[in-house]
């Protein structure tokens, strides 16, 4: 009989939804800021991130981490437009690419690699194309 209580008491207790007990929220730079403590020994069991510009790549690698060793994370930006950047080499001795950038009409678009900026552009359509010189690394 005792069992069948206890029983019923931890099948209830799934049921039930967990508040985490310490959420917290923060603006890019303090979450940088506080990544390689996290990693060590999480303060949280929640974590919330205000995005004001695209993250870095380490943020978002961070975050990732993070979430699949448990802990709840979350983010919100504050109207950052959706884009998509391909690159795809050129048969070119000289290396060239080509990309293609997708975004919404009106948006600043910014290309950068590993040692800084490639190029700019305003996009007058959902699309365009730009022929960049070779790219050092991870382009974004």
């Amino acid at each position: 009989m005792v069992a069948r209580g206890a029983l019923a008491w931890l099948i209830a207790g799934s049921f039930r939804t967990r508040r985490p007990a310490g959420a917290q929220l923060y603006d890019a730079p303090a979450a940088e800021a506080r990544l390689a403590s996290w990693s060590v020994s999480p303060a949280t069991d929640s974590i919330g991130v205000w995005f004001k510009e695209a993250p870095s790549l380490e943020l978002r690698d961070w975050l990732v981490a993070l979430r699949r060793g448990g802990t709840h994370v979350a983010w919100a930006d504050s109207g950052i437009a959706a884009t998509m950047i391909e690159l795809e080499p050129l048969v070119d001795p000289a290396g060239n690419q080509v990309a293609r950038i997708a975004g919404p009409r009106g948006s600043s678009i910014v290309l950068s690699d590993e040692l800084g900026l490639l190029d700019s552009l305003r996009m007058s359509l959902p699309g365009a194309t730009v022929r960049l010189t070779p790219v050092s690394g991870y382009a974004s």
